[in-house]
């Protein structure tokens, strides 16, 4: 018992066989490398990836194999704030993996380029990242943005969400740090009509700081038709 305990332990042959002796005397030997360990089945994650799309995960063979309480992977592939899709697979105490997968997202900090294995936040529906120039809502001189998740705030990993503006050519800046509902799916910001062009993104992130950005709205102009399409009705998977 007290010889596979030790093994279990990562302690070498010789290690082992030294502290399974009741006594040390002539005539107890052991046979083999004494610098030899094992790797005995233990709880943990099999990770499989990073991969840019999930057709692209491969389940043959795990890129990593982590304890059960480790929370971060060394990983020298992704970049700052880069986010990537990884698979987890769970291992219990004899090796058993489970035959489902925990499809997740990670993103690269900036701690000795490690990559958390954490969820950074989801991306919203709208304006969603194919949809390039959208519209804020524009009535009576007053810009009604919003930005919608297809699931509450807190689910999606959202914090905190922030208005960015960007007038004519220069660089852009904060304009509103926004209030958000944990049980909320939207989050909306009703500014002034801008007095020259100006586009506007909308910036969400998570408890462990992690980034998304959304793209970039079309220019609003001072002269922009006093009508604009609600999100709420065109994109909302409610309405739709």
């Amino acid at each position: 018992t007290i010889f596979f305990a030790a093994m279990r332990s990562d302690l070498t042959l010789a290690e082992s066989f030294f502290l399974a002796c009741p006594i040390l005397r002539d005539g107890l030997f052991i046979v083999g490398d004494p610098l030899t360990t094992i790797s005995l089945p233990r709880a943990g994650w099999d990770v499989f990836g990073p991969v840019d799309t999930l057709e692209s995960l491969d389940f043959s063979t795990p890129a990593a194999s982590l304890p059960i309480h480790q929370t971060t992977w060394p990983n020298q592939t992704t970049a700052e704030h880069e986010t990537r899709f990884v698979a987890l697979r769970k291992r219990d105490t004899f090796g058993r993996t489970e035959t489902g997968i925990n499809i997740t997202r990670f993103a690269a900090t900036e701690i000795d380029d490690s990559t958390i294995a954490v969820s950074p936040p989801m991306d919203p529906i709208w304006p969603d990242l194919d949809h390039e120039n959208w519209s804020p809502v524009y009535i009576n001189q007053t810009l009604t943005a919003q930005i919608i998740w297809d699931r509450p705030l807190g689910l999606a990993q959202i914090a905190t969400v922030e208005l960015w503006t960007q007038v004519d050519e220069l660089p852009a800046s904060l304009a509103q740090t926004l209030i958000t509902d944990p049980q909320s799916r939207i989050v909306s910001a009703t500014i002034p009509a801008p007095e020259s062009s100006t586009r506007y993104q909308f910036r969400a992130t998570s408890d462990d700081g992690i980034i998304i950005t959304t793209p970039w709205s079309a220019p609003v102009t001072p002269t922009s038709p006093d009508a604009g399409h609600d999100p709420l009705t065109i994109y909302s998977p409610i309405a739709s």
